[in-house]
């Protein structure tokens, strides 16, 4: 078993989560915290071309945060609770990359 150093992407934050969607060959990123600005932005990483892109979303988005849980569900990004700046969520959202 061995690692391997893929391709530099931009992403720097802490707090966010990563799910994998295999059907999609991608990873979705979601949130975060970095340098004193919270995000409730999605970006989809290529696993084949080893590529980050944002992902232009519609709808009700949850509001920016950091250290909340997610899971992806028959191709369905769900995301839960976390810190929305110093206060904590209590909310659920679900993201479907496949509708438009």
């Amino acid at each position: 078993m061995e690692w391997t150093k893929l391709r530099h992407v931009s992403y720097q934050r802490w707090g966010h989560t990563a799910n994998v969607f295999l059907r999609r060959n991608a990873i979705y990123l979601f949130g975060g915290y970095y340098n004193s600005v919270y995000f409730n932005d999605i970006q989809k990483y290529d696993i084949t071309y080893e590529s980050l892109q944002i992902v232009k979303s519609t709808g009700d988005s949850p509001s920016p945060r950091y250290s909340h849980g997610s899971l992806n569900i028959s191709d369905m990004l769900f995301v839960f609770g976390g810190y929305c700046r110093d206060l904590s969520c209590n909310d659920i959202y679900n993201f479907n990359p496949t509708s438009r």
